[in-house]
């Protein structure tokens, strides 16, 4: 359901524009003219955020202020207006208000507050969720991260916050994420009857895109999710075909299924936009909701499950020891979950044991080699085991062999 926010401003051209901005980011928008009207407007529904005006007719932007905080007091409210003054700038902050912006506005701005301004006051709701059959610290299932740590909590959290987003939601992240999973998890905490359409740059194309749709249909899917990885490595062409899917143009005039749209991408928006990466057209369609994925350096806790469930995968059946968790968890992995995925695998096919050791690790990370059949690798480590025994034999005869013959007939 989209989040509903309400305009307060007797410029009637004004108030028109911010309620073109906030419907074309997928809000339900009501608009009045003055305080009076507003306060009806509240008194018959809530709203999840108020964006006011300060100089009105009768009554002015503050006196709606006081009443909303004394009435509805976990209402976010944004206020905007030509020019105020200091003091009355701080008096606003200290009464509770959210976000101050003067005119003209930085529309992008204003997009990203709203947003940030009703995830905030929805936090609440979230940890009055019953905790009964979840796992993971978290009051809802969750299976992307195990959510030891503080960052990957706040993620699964967020995500949660955002999980009815109706238009787009760009995910910020290192290669190598579970898209899968991530996608799965976001349509658990949403609606089961969405069906996911994972598309990759090359997969962006007509044909792709009708095949996917049939194979949606035939699901039962009453809602698509529209999944794009590497979305920054889209060409125009390929844009112009997702606008015609979103507005329901050319080819797809006849889908009327609810879709949403998912893209990842390695930096933030507006790192790509500066950049000339992408134009001006794709920057304003991708929106503001953005969500970073937090990186393997900021969720060490995590990283034993994450390795565990990865070994499994690969190879059913073999674990690591405690100290092989221990150095997964110390090490960097700049490379992110490729890396890691890379490491874990090629360490349970480098050892023919059941139990994958620290030391197996650190010889697949230490660039030896990781490929053969199950004998080579049993030879391989046939040979280590070896290797050891005889340096530790070396060592013990060390102290006779570097003494001088009269030295060991007097030693005896």
């Amino acid at each position: 359901m989209a989040h509903k926010i309400l305009i307060v401003d007797d410029d009637k051209e004004f108030s028109a524009l911010l309620r073109d901005v906030f419907q074309q980011a997928d809000y339900a928008v009501d608009a009045c003219i003055s305080v009076d009207q507003a306060l009806e407007r509240l008194s018959e529904a809530p709203y999840d955020l108020v964006v006011t005006d300060y100089r009105m007719p009768g009554r002015s932007g503050i006196d709606l202020v006081d009443s909303i905080l004394s009435s509805a007091p976990r209402t976010p409210i944004i206020m905007v207006s030509g020019f105020l003054e200091n003091n009355v700038i701080r008096a606003l902050i200290s009464r509770g208000v959210g976000g101050i912006f003067m005119k003209p506005l930085n529309i992008f701005s204003l997009l990203k507050k709203a947003t940030e301004l009703i995830q905030k006051a929805a936090q609440p709701a979230l940890e009055k969720l019953s905790e009964e059959g979840f796992t993971n610290n978290l009051p809802f299932p969750f299976q992307t991260f195990p959510c030891k740590a503080k960052q990957s909590q706040d993620f699964a959290r967020k995500l949660f916050e955002l999980r009815d987003f109706s238009k787009n939601l760009l995910l910020i992240g290192n290669p190598g994420v579970d898209v899968d999973r991530l996608c799965a998890d976001l349509i658990a905490l949403s609606d089961p009857h969405d069906v996911p359409i994972h598309l990759t740059p090359e997969r962006v194309e007509r044909e792709a895109l009708f095949g996917a749709l049939e194979e949606a249909m035939e699901k039962g899917a009453e809602q698509i999710t529209f999944v794009f990885t590497a979305a920054e490595s889209l060409q125009p062409e390929q844009c112009a075909i997702i606008y015609q899917l979103a507005r329901r143009k050319g080819p797809f005039v006849a889908l009327t299924l609810p879709k949403r749209f998912v893209f990842f991408l390695q930096r933030d928006l507006n790192h790509y936009y500066d950049s000339g990466i992408i134009d001006e057209e794709f920057y304003i369609f991708l929106g503001s909701t953005e969500l970073r994925i937090p990186e393997l350096d900021e969720i060490s806790e995590d990283i034993p499950a994450l390795a565990d469930s990865m070994l499994e995968a690969a190879v059913p059946g073999k674990r690591f020891e405690k100290a092989a968790h221990a150095f997964l968890a110390r090490h960097p992995w700049p490379g992110h979950m490729m890396e890691l995925r890379k490491a874990v695998e090629n360490a349970a096919n480098w050892t023919a044991r059941s139990v994958v050791k620290a030391d197996d690790v650190k010889a697949v990370l230490g660039g030896l080699p990781t490929t053969g059949t199950a004998q080579e690798t049993q030879l391989a480590e046939y040979l280590r085991e070896r290797k050891r025994a005889y340096q530790q034999a070396l060592e013990k005869l060390t102290p006779f062999l570097s003494t001088s013959p009269e030295s060991r007939d007097r030693n005896g």
